[in-house]
């Protein structure tokens, strides 16, 4: 590298980081020289800007050391405090660095659209032209990365090479330095898919992720509810007929009680040979028919009284059993989901 060279980087290294300490001591002393009634934004105070300025010399040593990752977090912690466009220049030149070319192209944009708008800014020229420089620079020796994966589970986690993929950006082109570059997702209770590809520059890599459940594990077991089987409807059968034989005998031993009682009212007396009207035929069949109307009675109402305490008996003494019954139960798949519904038809 020529002498004149390395004059100018070095000129351009002490330009920003004056414009780096510079340009929050000028918006600070604004904001004490003009007080707002309702500021929106808190003004850091005099504490803060002397972090600030610390964690920035912090950075420029570790970025002239070539440590960029350590230059990037001391640079991040100056920018929570408050950011600049000149920061936001060191910031994306750090990730510039570090390959991390999908954030540095979002600093450079961001740094310029803020440097445009501030006509009072310290080195404004240079420092929309730096982030010019980054941003032509990365575009021409990066390329692209698309991840797809419709319908992202919760707990879905993408990584791009070290940097999180937000999932805002699945299924968009992503920039990535050229070469080799691991694209890693991890889904609960999926095997984690990790895949290599080789990015050229200028060109687009187009990775569909495919999730499968874990090796040796199956699908989640149906969810189930239990019920008691007991003897079923065979003893309220029996009950029923019982009841009904009851209800027959009932009825059977209310005629006979009739016929019974308009007879004797015929009849005086016990022999009943003397009936009003009636001649010893008649009593004779009148008689008959008490008696069968009486014994199907007895019949009926014994059979019934059986068969009703026979039924509740089996009912009481049957044996009974747990049985599951598994629910209807939603199994997702690569192609959209499952329903799985159980039980006996």
């Amino acid at each position: 590298m020529s002498l004149q060279g390395t004059i100018v980087r070095r000129a351009f290294a002490a330009a920003l980081t004056s414009a780096l300490w510079a340009a929050p001591m000028a918006a600070h002393a604004q904001a004490a020289a003009e007080p707002v009634a309702q500021p929106t934004v808190t003004a850091p105070t005099a504490a803060e800007l002397a972090a600030r300025r610390a964690l920035i010399e912090q950075a420029e040593t570790a970025r002239q050391a070539g440590q960029h990752a350590e230059a990037l977090t001391f640079a991040e912690r100056a920018a929570a405090i408050q950011m600049t466009p000149s920061l936001r220049l060191f910031i994306a030149r750090e990730q510039q660095a570090m390959r991390l070319y999908a954030s540095a192209l979002g600093n450079t944009e961001v740094c310029i659209r803020d440097a445009e708008r501030d006509d009072s800014l310290r080195n404004r020229e240079e420092i929309i032209a730096g982030c010019r420089t980054i941003t032509s620079e990365i575009n021409a020796s990066s390329g692209r990365i698309v991840v797809r994966l419709p319908n992202a589970p919760a707990g879905t986690e993408v990584f791009v090479g070290t940097e999180r993929l937000p999932l805002s950006l699945i299924d968009a082109p992503y920039t990535v330095a050229t070469g080799s570059v691991t694209v890693r997702v991890s889904v609960p209770q999926r095997r984690p898919f990790d895949r290599t590809v080789n990015v050229e520059r200028g060109a687009t890599q187009t990775i569909a992720v495919e999730l499968q459940l874990v090796e040796g594990d199956s699908p989640p077991p149906p969810r189930t509810t239990t019920r008691t089987v007991g003897p079923g409807v065979g003893p309220w059968i029996v009950v029923g007929a019982g009841g009904a034989g009851l209800v027959a005998g009932g009825v059977l031993w209310l005629v006979a009680s009739t016929q019974r009682s308009a007879l004797d009212s015929m009849c005086p007396g016990d022999a009943m040979r003397v009936c009003t009207g009636l001649t010893l035929e008649q009593i004779d069949a009148r008689v008959g028919s008490i008696n069968g109307l009486s014994t199907g009675a007895v019949i009926a109402g014994s059979v019934g009284a059986a068969a009703t305490v026979g039924g509740v008996l089996w009912y009481v003494l049957a044996p009974r059993r747990t049985e599951e019954i598994p629910l209807a139960v939603v199994l997702p798949s690569r192609n959209g989901a499952t329903v799985s519904i159980g039980g006996r038809f």
